[in-house]
């Protein structure tokens, strides 16, 4: 009789569910760690839709930076190196306001 799958129960179990792998598992790791020690270890004993919160709060956060990026450039670099970061940053922005989107219904429509 084979045994029935886990479901992860630490993230950087959960990391390799998702499909992340190194460099990138290494970085979150990291990050998951640094957050740990800066917050009290506490996340995963907070509530689901206080999680969903955070995510979305951290989406906005993404789109809040790349703007911040492509401000930056276009004063260093004029119009051309906005427009240059805009074009990198764009996928990254669709994908955090479609993320942000789905996180914002997830928590109620409020975030935290």
């Amino acid at each position: 009789m084979s045994e029935a799958p886990t479901r992860p129960t630490r993230p950087p179990e959960a990391l390799a569910s998702f499909g992340i792998s190194a460099p990138l598992e290494v970085d979150v790791g990291v990050r998951l760690a640094k957050g740990a020690i800066e917050y009290g270890d506490v996340s995963l004993s907070r509530g689901s839709e206080e999680l969903w919160g955070e995510m979305y709060e951290e989406a906005l956060d993404l789109i809040g930076w790349a703007a911040i990026l492509v401000c930056a450039e276009a004063r260093r670099g004029g119009a051309a190196a906005g427009d240059a970061a805009a074009q990198k940053v764009a996928p990254i922005v669709r994908v955090a306001a479609e993320t942000a989107a789905v996180l914002f219904a997830s928590c109620g429509g409020r975030a935290t």
